[in-house]
């Protein structure tokens, strides 16, 4: 039975022909097999894909958390990262992605990128970094983003200035 699992398994998660009716009944049997000591051979990333394939958000997190786990070297982390943070923010847990970030950082000294912070909300930490950054390009629009997302109005005028003073002299 397992075999037939296992074989009927793999062939529905690489057809990309498979509707969602007949690949998440599969994903439940997958993650049966694995709550029951029995995990199929089918890798978590293949798992993780098919679930947010078919918008099924927690069993998509659970098998990304399940391949984070599994993952010993830094390579693809920051992939994984950005994944379980997207995750977590749709399933409006921004705790646990502030979570992930800070374990990455720990785990794999993974330097947190400012879009990041900017999902969670973390606007203020956000700010923090573009401040200590050129006021040019993506530094000066996250900044601009920051403060609008703060309502730090008086700020946002005088910031909003300065990067149309410096766009039209380069211009």
């Amino acid at each position: 039975r397992r075999d037939l699992a296992e074989v009927v398994g793999k062939a529905a998660f690489v057809s990309p022909s498979t509707p969602p009716e007949i690949l998440l009944p599969l994903l439940a049997l997958s993650e049966f097999m694995e709550r029951n000591d029995h995990p199929l051979p089918i890798p978590a990333r293949t798992l993780a894909d098919v679930a947010t394939q078919c918008g099924a958000t927690s069993k998509a997190l659970h098998f990304r958390e399940a391949e984070f786990h599994s993952c010993r070297a830094p390579l693809g982390s920051a992939r994984l990262v950005e994944a379980l943070v997207y995750l977590h923010n749709n399933l409006k847990q921004p705790e646990a992605a502030l979570g992930v970030l800070q374990a990455a950082q720990e785990h794999y000294a993974l330097q947190v990128k400012l879009s990041w912070l900017e999902k969670l909300g973390r606007w203020h930490d956000a700010l923090q970094v573009y401040e200590r950054s050129p006021p040019r390009g993506e530094f000066a629009l996250g900044r601009l983003r920051c403060l609008s997302a703060l309502s730090e109005w008086s700020q946002l005028a005088r910031a909003s200035e300065a990067v149309w003073l410096h766009m039209s002299h380069t211009q």
